[in-house]
């Protein structure tokens, strides 16, 4: 980005969508990938006990 980033920021690597959800300061909180091709699949997992 070059700069501190904010949520709503977007940038493509190699395809990829990343995207700050949330951002603290000048540290971004939540990312989210997306894949190319524009789908997005987000994956829960429970945890393992």
């Amino acid at each position: 980005l070059g700069r501190v980033p904010r949520a709503g920021d977007r940038v493509r690597v190699a395809g990829w969508e990343l995207r700050v959800d949330s951002a603290d300061g000048r540290r971004a909180g939540r990312v989210r990938l997306l894949a190319p091709g524009g789908a997005a699949h987000a994956r829960t997992r429970e945890p393992s006990l």
